[in-house]
């Protein structure tokens, strides 16, 4: 008979855990690496669909405003062609017209005064300043025969020799530009009895007073003819400027219908002062030829008082 096998039984329990040393160190595990976090994937693109039908309704909308322009230019057009409106244009076209000549008159009249005022201003200064050489040709030649106490005058040699030169000399320039500022001033006296040098000082001094005078008399006779015409220029300009401003009006009257009686006292007025500055021009020529042969010397040659020394 034959022997059956043994049987083996083998235990399925797990072996117990072997003692591990204390201290001896575990080896560290490596940290895993973090997985990279996946992309979004990116949204499909979507298009936009065009709406054929708005398209359309702008289409008319453009339509329907370039309509309306035409609309307004065509009646606009109609309305400039109407009667109302070209009286309005051709009444805005005379007052512009009224004004540009308003402000033309406005500005003759205005340049008008300002020569007339000019004209008086010049005239003025004429007169003051013929005053002045009036007076200079009265008083000089009086003041020539005296003496300054600021003369210094050579007691070694007379000036008999020297009174035919032309050269001004101490004793006209003191008494025609001014005597030396001195303190005290100057005084103008006269000896009872000259020495030879003092008489020969006072003979240089008339003579030279006198050509002085003379040249002064002839350069301001020169001057007052030439400011005398330079006037009547003013004043002739400043009347026509006055009758050209006053037609202007009178014409800008009788074009809007205006007062026949009022523009015919207008044109009256101007013609009654329009012809004042022409007397005044011929009592200036008259003027003028009258000093040109009256005041062609010197005055004071016949009719100063004779003074006895």
């Amino acid at each position: 008979m034959a022997e059956s096998p043994q049987e083996v039984t083998m235990d399925a329990s797990p072996p117990p855990p072997a003692q591990r040393d204390v201290s001896v160190p575990l080896p560290e595990e490596p940290t895993p690496a973090p997985e990279p976090i996946p992309a979004p994937a990116p949204a499909p693109r979507v298009r936009p669909k065009i709406d054929l039908q708005a398209a359309g309704k702008k289409r008319t909308m453009f339509g329907m405003l370039v309509g309306t322009l035409n609309k307004a230019k065509i009646e606009d057009k109609e309305r400039s062609a109407s009667e109302a409106a070209k009286k309005r244009a051709i009444l805005e076209e005379r007052l512009q017209k009224k004004l540009t000549k308003e402000t033309s008159a406005v500005r003759k009249t205005e340049e008008a005064r300002r020569g007339r005022m000019q004209a008086s201003k010049k005239e003025e200064e004429l007169g003051v300043k013929g005053g002045i050489i009036r007076s200079r040709m009265h008083r000089l030649p009086t003041l020539a025969h005296f003496l300054l106490t600021s003369d210094s005058i050579p007691l070694d040699a007379p000036m008999d020799d020297d009174t035919d030169s032309d050269k001004m000399t101490e004793a006209g320039r003191a008494i025609l530009i001014a005597p030396p500022r001195a303190h005290p001033p100057p005084l103008f006296f006269l000896p009872a009895k000259l020495t030879d040098a003092q008489k020969s000082w006072l003979e240089r001094r008339k003579k030279e007073v006198d050509a002085g005078l003379r040249a002064e008399w002839r350069a301001w006779v020169l001057e007052r003819t030439a400011a005398q015409e330079e006037i009547s220029t003013l004043r002739k300009a400043a009347s026509e400027g006055e009758v050209a401003a006053a037609a202007e009006v009178l014409k800008q009257r009788e074009a809007a219908g205006g007062d026949v009686a009022m523009d015919g006292g207008d044109l009256k007025k101007a013609d009654n002062h329009t012809p004042a500055p022409e007397s005044e021009e011929k009592k200036d020529v008259s003027e003028d030829v009258k000093m040109a042969v009256d005041e062609s010397e010197p005055p004071g040659k016949d009719g100063e008082e004779k003074v006895e020394y």
